[in-house]
């Protein structure tokens, strides 16, 4: 996982047989922290031998590879048009090339190891807060819930797109996920849960789903 964040397992009794699986399924997790473009064009290029390293030594190869997240460094490339990479016959390291390298060398992986990529990203809001808040519908009570309404208020995205073309037309599927006002008390649980909601936008689908994350896990809200 590219750039992830530390994930914590709080008051869980393990029995011996837990931490045993536990301990097999993170020899199956990779994990590699980039702090800027460069660290992550390189763990890419990397990536391959890495993984055929892993399938020698473990006999498993890579299945999910998840990026978090591919906007990290937007506006230090932006930034950095005139910074050259190196020599003379190297490309400026710009947004537009970052991302063209960045979806060539995904692609040449995905070709080598066919796996599912996750890739998170940021939307940077277009319009003010009041207007976000004007335009929010609240989820509709139980029972009266009607996809076309709900959505109708969400055919304009509350925010702009900002990733380059190669990337968008690298990307088939996108869900946009946002948190909401609502707070759910969860079965034998004295707290309330903070609700998110996800839309698909592509492809798109009429319908919303709201859910809540806790230690245990991420459960759905009917």
């Amino acid at each position: 996982m590219l750039r992830h964040r530390i994930v914590q397992v709080n008051g869980c009794s393990c029995t011996a047989d837990d931490e045993e699986i536990l301990k097999l399924s993170m020899r199956r997790f990779s994990y590699i922290r980039c702090y800027d473009s460069c660290e992550l064009l390189a763990a890419l290029k990397t990536l391959h031998h890495r993984l055929e390293k892993e399938k020698e030594s473990n006999g498993i190869g890579g299945h999910l590879l998840m990026i978090d997240s591919i906007g990290a460094f937007h506006w230090v490339d932006r930034a950095s048009t005139s910074l050259p990479l190196g020599g003379k016959n190297r490309k400026y390291l710009s947004l537009q090339n970052v991302l063209e390298v960045v979806v060539e060398d995904l692609r040449k992986l995905m070709s080598a190891h066919p796996m599912l990529v996750i890739v998170t990203k940021a939307t940077i809001v277009g319009t003010t807060g009041n207007d976000f808040r004007r335009n929010y519908k609240r989820w509709p009570s139980a029972g009266t819930f009607d996809a076309s309404s709900e959505l109708e208020g969400l055919r304009e995205p509350y925010f702009r797109e900002y990733m380059p073309p190669i990337w968008q037309s690298f990307v088939t599927h996108r869900i946009l996920v946002r948190g909401s006002d609502d707070h759910i008390a969860m079965p034998k649980s004295q707290e309330n849960n903070t609700a998110y909601v996800s839309e698909w936008l592509l492809p798109r689908l009429n319908f919303l789903d709201k859910f809540v994350v806790r230690n245990a896990g991420v459960f759905l809200v009917s």
